[in-house]
């Protein structure tokens, strides 16, 4: 029915009662079968659609706060807008920023993980670690803990510095989290043999929390750990090619095979290398220039050699392990 809506009249609905105030066009109080009475303003939107917007609830809201709302509404829609489909829009573009942040939580936890499946560790902090010790592998097909020493002597020092301050930090979480495991482990055995005291009660839960906190920070920390270790790798296999005699090839494919004879050289005595035709294979990465567009292409090296190569390079579940 058509009333004014004021506090009497709002006080006065039954479930499934509903007032239009007549004053403000579109303003409704209608009392809902709870017995919650809500204030909504009801219009039409430009395609004659009838659109319900809720206002508040009596007694969150007075009859003149819904007035003074319903007023501001009807403005909006004077000036062509739609509010119920503006503020749908509102929360769905909501709704996909919160969906954004939680895929990059997603993304931020599922890059402490290594690439293969088969390079995991048992622990999280083991596959933060690991994550990095695979990098090189599977990006250039370089063993970078074969080769490690030799790319830090040309990495940059600022990346080699790098990685010693973030190894260092998590070398600190981890010693903390070992002393607040002893800690937790003293007070238990000294509840254990019957000496319990509110102490020995506090050794053991400062400990555990003290240990989980560690743990979860030594995780963290590995991000800058991760990234100190990429750029060294990225940065310092040009220096180790080219102490080897060797130019990195334009193509990427060609340059991974070009790692995988390395690893092969470096870990191999010689004499196995010359029998898998190592040497020969190297042989073609020398005295190109990468800029020219007219290094070794895999194609050029003879399908013998290439037969005879493979087996021994073939990268295992390690860091370009060959």
């Amino acid at each position: 029915m058509q009333a004014k809506i004021t506090k009497r009249n709002v006080d006065a609905l039954r479930p499934g009662q509903y007032i239009a105030d007549p004053e403000v066009r579109g303003l409704v109080a209608r009392c809902l079968p709870s017995g919650a009475i809500s204030y909504g303003f009801r219009y039409r939107d430009q395609a004659r659609k009838q659109r319900w917007l809720p206002l508040g609830l009596h007694g969150q809201i007075t009859p003149d706060q819904a007035r003074d709302l319903a007023k501001k509404r009807a403005g909006e829609v004077a000036d062509n807008r739609d509010p119920v489909g503006e503020r749908s829009a509102s929360q769905a573009a909501a709704a996909k920023t919160d969906r954004g942040v939680y895929a990059g939580l997603l993304y931020e936890r599922a890059a402490r993980y290594p690439a293969k499946d088969k390079q995991f560790a048992p622990t999280t902090l083991g596959n933060a670690i690991r994550r990095f010790e695979t990098y090189a592998g599977d990006r250039y097909q370089l063993d970078s803990q074969l080769l490690w020493h030799d790319l830090t002597a040309v990495a940059p020092p600022q990346a080699v510095n790098s990685v010693d301050q973030a190894r260092t930090n998590v070398d600190f979480f981890v010693c903390l989290l070992y002393g607040s495991a002893t800690t937790a482990f003293l007070g238990i055995g000294v509840t254990a043999v019957g000496d319990a005291n509110i102490r020995s009660g506090l050794a053991v839960l400062m400990g555990v929390l003290i240990a989980i906190v560690s743990y979860r920070l030594a995780v963290i920390a590995t991000d800058d750990w991760d990234a100190a270790v990429r750029a060294v790798v990225d940065h310092g296999r040009m220096g180790v090619a080219t102490a080897f005699g060797l130019t990195i090839p334009v193509n990427l494919t060609d340059e991974r095979y070009m790692w995988r004879a390395v690893n092969t050289l470096v870990r191999r005595h010689y004499s196995y290398s010359e029998s898998r035709d190592i040497p020969a294979i190297l042989q073609r990465f020398r005295g190109s220039d990468p800029m020219d567009g007219n290094g070794l292409n895999s194609r050029d090296i003879p399908s013998t050699i290439v037969r005879h190569a493979v087996p021994d390079m073939q990268p295992s579940a390690g860091d370009g392990d060959t």
